[in-house]
């Protein structure tokens, strides 16, 4: 199966509207949903509404596993004449605010429990002295972030993975495998965003708007997914770590536009075929324009990426994709 995923539904209201536009009228058949967003409960409603999600409620209570209907393998598929999405907690310690109380995340937040921390600190401090600690208040927090967003997804096809891919620091990643296991949570799928760069350099003379910090990235994923693999290769986890999807969207972030995308298209779907795997394909269709949104956000890097224009042409992709 290949996964069109488009990240961070339901941080706004009008943001969540443009990727909806890129399931019903596009080939996006996967979105993370942001657990501590204030417009997550009206953004899950809009894909109840468009009768993607089919559900016996609005309003998340308890956990709900029959809020997604069932597909086979858990997969995105057409039934029906309409498409059912996966649905994935896009774990997040970078955007907005905790669901925990600032002392109980102090490490994470300032003393307004807004979030003041990044990649950068939380693969440093992987290694440095208070891991354990930060690895508490981490677990501490994606607990509520997952159950925050159960309801939202049936309770044998829990997904994760994060806003920024905080997830894939050591330290990180150890937390969330902590909280997935004191929630007793039937784990489907952990993305792993490792990419095969072969496949871009194969492809150099095609790709257009290409960022340097962007190769960076790449490279210590490439790392962490190497090392977050290896650790829980034997654990109860592993069945979920066995075969990842191929993966693409971080060489390209922010630039999957229709031009990069028809460029590594084919060889990444020859790739899954070789490991017998999925292929994730992820996109940010969710751009922010309204000034009242905009001024909520809280990381600097965030604003910057959210408002970028580039996110048109990633929907005009999941259109094109729709088509093809």
């Amino acid at each position: 199966m290949v996964e069109y995923h488009a990240d961070d539904y339901g941080l706004f209201v009008e943001q969540s509207k443009r990727i909806l536009t890129c399931i019903t009228d596009g080939a996006c058949n996967g979105v993370s949903i942001m657990p501590n967003s204030p417009y997550l409960g009206e953004c899950m409603k809009m894909l109840e509404e468009a009768g993607v999600l089919v559900g016996s409620g609005t309003a998340p209570a308890a956990r709900n596993p029959g809020f997604m209907e069932r597909v086979p393998g858990g997969s995105a598929s057409e039934q029906g004449g309409v498409r059912r999405v996966r649905i994935t907690v896009h774990l997040n310690l970078v955007e907005g605010r905790a669901l925990c109380a600032p002392d109980q995340v102090s490490l994470l937040t300032d003393d307004k429990g807004i979030f003041r921390i990044g990649f950068g600190k939380l693969f440093l401090g992987s290694y440095l002295p208070g891991r354990t600690r930060l690895r508490r208040q981490i677990c501490r927090e994606f607990r509520a972030q997952i159950r925050a967003c159960l309801p939202y997804m049936p309770a044998d096809d829990v997904r994760l993975d994060s806003h920024t891919h905080t997830h894939m620091a050591p330290v990180v990643f150890d937390a969330m495998m902590d909280a997935a296991a004191a929630e007793n949570l039937q784990i489907a799928n952990i993305r792993i965003p490792a990419e095969v760069p072969s496949i871009y350099r194969k492809h150099r003379s095609e790709l257009t708007d290409q960022a340097f910090i962007n190769r960076i990235k790449v490279l210590v994923l490439n790392f962490c997914a190497r090392r977050n693999l290896r650790k829980y290769k034997n654990t109860a986890f592993a069945p979920c770590l066995k075969n990842p999807a191929v993966f693409a969207g971080v060489m390209c972030s922010g630039r999957m536009n229709p031009t990069n995308v028809s460029a590594i298209r084919a060889d990444l779907e020859a790739e899954a075929a070789a490991r017998d795997a999925e292929l994730e394909l992820l996109f940010h269709p969710g751009a922010v324009y309204e000034p009242e949104d905009i001024a909520q956000i809280t990381l600097d890097g965030d604003r910057e990426f959210l408002t970028d224009r580039r996110r048109d042409q990633e929907a005009e992709s999941l259109i094109m994709l729709a088509e093809a």
